[in-house]
């Protein structure tokens, strides 16, 4: 099957602006790895043909939606004893033999494990999937299909949140076809026996669209903790004094809000991304393939926290583990989870080493991990056996108290992230 492309859809508009001479000296299709790796840690962009295109950073029900879709992929390849590894973006995809492309897909299979390099992945993986959004819907539909199909990619599907569809193309067998978000549809790759569940996401879409007709809030900072201000329009559904918060009034925030409820009042959370959100992803890896082996078990990755028997607390930790898969209803945990991650931020640290801690003591979570980043220092809490603390550098090798630390992590990789 041929496939048709049109170069001109994709606009300038969705190129990096040459507005910043100190990172972008060069004309767009002159680009390299070179410059793509001296950019800022914390400017997301692909390069691609040797021209830049921006990236916006991922909102968090996309986030959650990536990583709900990875797991299921995951599990089912698992399950069936397949060596393929399912990775989430951000991850660094280098499609070409040349030095002028470097993409970061979604999420992605890789079944040949010699492509994998300390930096990302070297040559085209099995299986790809791209989320459309505003920013990168012509270049994910054109250019990057291009690109894709030319590199040896199998399999690409895009979802299409706007339109409530799925693109599905089969480079292998020269097929295409588009479906509706709704039951399940297994990959090509793996003959139909490995499936997503299509319903989440127009689960997800919905989600997000009622979170979009909100009105938002500010925050400002009183005496070193960050706390919610209500804008004078917004005295309709959030009219209350700081500590007198509902989960209601939770639900009510706007979609691109990070907050957290604690004892009624609402604590502001900075945007996970870059370095961050590498950490929270690593740790994540290396846990959950040895649970697996080792013990059964719930992951959730800054899911809703109910944490108390009232309504007037909802965290989002980073990672957490739950046994009683009976406090979980696919989008909040009601009661405490057995064991609980948190990384660092300037503007968390206080909340996450003393309100936090005490929260999650008093509530029964078993086990406390907080990972910091600026001091490169794990600091365990064992509330299970007498609140035992422990502080280790990022040259060792930690096991969960709550798999008799059968399970590590090797926070050598957590040092190499930040270093480099």
């Amino acid at each position: 099957m041929k496939y048709n492309y049109d170069d001109e859809m994709v606009t300038q508009e969705h190129k990096v602006e040459e507005a910043a001479p100190k990172y972008f000296f060069k004309r767009q299709g002159e680009y390299t790895l070179e410059d793509y790796y001296a950019l800022p840690e914390d400017m997301r962009v692909e390069l691609i043909d040797g021209s830049f295109y921006n990236m916006t950073a991922p909102r968090v029900i996309h986030q959650e939606l990536l990583f709900e879709t990875a797991r299921m992929l995951a599990n089912q390849i698992e399950e069936r004893g397949g060596s393929c590894k399912v990775f989430v973006a951000p991850v660094d995809v280098r499609l070409d033999c040349d030095d002028k492309t470097m993409v970061q897909p979604d999420v992605i299979i890789l079944c040949d494990m010699d492509k994998i390099e300390e930096w990302g992945i070297n040559g085209a993986p099995d299986f790809v999937l791209e989320v459309l959004s505003p920013s990168t819907r012509k270049k994910d539909m054109v250019l990057k299909l291009k690109k894709y199909c030319n590199a040896g990619v199998r399999e690409y599907w895009l979802v299409d949140p706007k339109k409530k569809l799925l693109y599905m193309y089969d480079f292998e067998h020269g097929k295409e076809d588009v479906y509706s978000l709704d039951g399940k549809l297994g990959l090509a790759i793996y003959q139909g026996e490995i499936f997503i569940d299509l319903g989440k996401f127009e689960k997800f879409f919905l989600e997000r669209e009622i979170q979009r007709s909100r009105k938002t809030v500010r925050f400002s900072t009183e005496d070193g903790q960050e706390v919610m201000k209500v804008e004078e329009d917004s005295l309709s559904y959030l009219s209350k004094q700081q500590g007198g918060y509902t989960v209601e009034d939770f639900f009510r925030l706007p979609y691109d809000r990070w907050a957290e409820l604690i004892d009624g009042t609402f604590y502001e959370m900075e945007k996970p991304y870059g370095e961050h959100e590498e950490l929270a992803v690593d740790i994540l890896t290396q846990i959950y393939p040895q649970v697996k082996v080792y013990g059964d078990g719930v992951f959730t990755f800054r899911t809703c926290l109910q944490l108390d028997c009232n309504d007037k607390t909802m965290m989002l930790p980073d990672f957490m583990i739950l046994c009683d898969k009976k406090k979980w209803n696919n989008r909040v945990i009601y009661g405490a989870p057995d064991f609980v991650l948190e990384i660092l931020s300037p503007s968390t640290r206080k909340k996450d080493l003393n309100l936090k801690h005490r929260k999650y003591l008093n509530a029964g979570v078993r086990e406390y991990w907080i990972v910091d980043p600026k001091e490169k220092r794990l600091i365990t809490y064992d509330f299970e056996n007498g609140e035992n603390v422990a502080s280790y550098p990022f040259t060792e090798v930690v096991g969960l108290s709550i798999y008799d630390k059968q399970i590590i992590v090797d926070l050598n990789e957590l040092a190499e992230i930040i270093e480099g």
